[in-house]
């Protein structure tokens, strides 16, 4: 599987490049008043205004560090990242803020080796742990990274805008 490597703090993670639409510099974002810890705000992007999780900050850690290679990786729930679907009606998406993303990379969630990983209540998104170069990789579950019921009430007026008139 063709995957997006990332880190939180000094673990490596991949996501699933299938789901990916477009990795973006890491941006100031429209915080959110008694959100859970790990919602690092709003990013506005073409159009459509997005919840963004920092990767860092959900694993029980400080928050992703202003370098470089952070970035947040905007991802489709619904349509597997589909680029050429833009703006308000583009179906339900995410951003994903970490730390050293740089690379796609190839990995199997089936090969030797492979287990499934610890997960717990907090954090239901962590998946397969794989064997990747020098150690373990953990794939993360985009669709996972926040609850049906919080991405609803985040993004309500998304609808609300695509229907004003231009």
């Amino acid at each position: 599987m063709l995957a997006l490597l990332i880190h939180a703090g000094s673990d490596r993670y991949v996501i699933d490049a299938h789901g990916i639409v477009e990795v973006v510099p890491s941006v100031p974002l429209r915080a959110v008043p008694s959100a859970p810890v790990a919602l690092a705000g709003m990013l506005e992007y073409r159009g459509q205004t997005i919840p963004v999780v920092d990767l860092c900050r959900l694993l029980g850690g400080a928050p992703c560090r202003a370098r470089l290679t952070s970035r947040i990786t905007v991802c489709d729930l619904d349509t597997k990242g589909q680029l050429a679907a833009q703006g308000p009606s583009a179906g339900r998406r995410i951003g994903v803020l970490a730390e050293g993303v740089t690379r796609l990379v190839e990995v199997d969630p089936d090969a030797a080796g492979a287990v499934d990983g610890p997960t717990t209540a907090d954090v239901p998104a962590l998946g397969r742990l794989v064997p990747f170069e020098d150690g373990l990789v953990q794939l993360v579950r985009v669709k996972d990274l926040i609850p049906d019921t919080l991405y609803a009430e985040l993004t309500s007026g998304n609808a609300a805008a695509s229907e004003t008139p231009s």
